[in-house]
């Protein structure tokens, strides 16, 4: 299929709410209390604050109309910026728009001088994927945010 990226505006926070919600009840391997929370967390608000954040951006991936993944950036200071949010829909997944998403985060990161990304993830498979494109395991935070235990993963650009 044929997809395309682009970046995403206030106009699309509910497909991407959507979207990352979907993830959160599907895919991660959090106790209940853990989506619980996170459900209220990642929501509209949080979402509308990375688009109007002047320096961060999110990128979506379209086939046709529909929205079928996004990418969140927030930008930090001297040359660094934190991926907040990856995810795919589900039936769309293994045909490479995580790929696509991530290369458009890199050219991205290099226009506007960014040097360094960073990611976390609760997800050991993810680990393997994030390898495959670029990015270097760096450890894990033991009993982290909410008590889970979170990848670290960084890319130099």
């Amino acid at each position: 299929m044929n997809y395309f990226i682009q970046k995403l505006s206030l106009g699309q926070v509910d497909e991407i709410v959507k979207i990352v919600s979907g993830s959160l009840k599907e895919d991660f391997p959090y106790k209940k209390e853990t989506i619980s929370a996170y459900l209220k967390i990642f929501n509209k608000e949080f979402f509308s604050n990375i688009i109007k954040g002047k320096k961060n951006v999110i990128f979506g991936a379209y086939s046709g109309k529909e929205l079928v993944g996004i990418i969140g950036v927030k930008a930090d200071f001297g040359g660094v910026a934190y991926v907040e949010w990856l995810a795919v829909k589900k039936n769309f997944r293994g045909e490479g728009i995580g790929t696509k998403l991530i290369e458009e985060v890199d050219k991205w990161a290099i226009s506007n001088k960014y040097h360094y990304i960073y990611l976390n993830t609760e997800t050991d498979r993810n680990i393997d994927f994030y390898k495959k494109r670029g990015f270097r395991y760096v450890g894990v935070q033991r009993n982290s945010w909410f008590g889970e235990d979170e990848h670290i993963l960084e890319k130099n650009v």
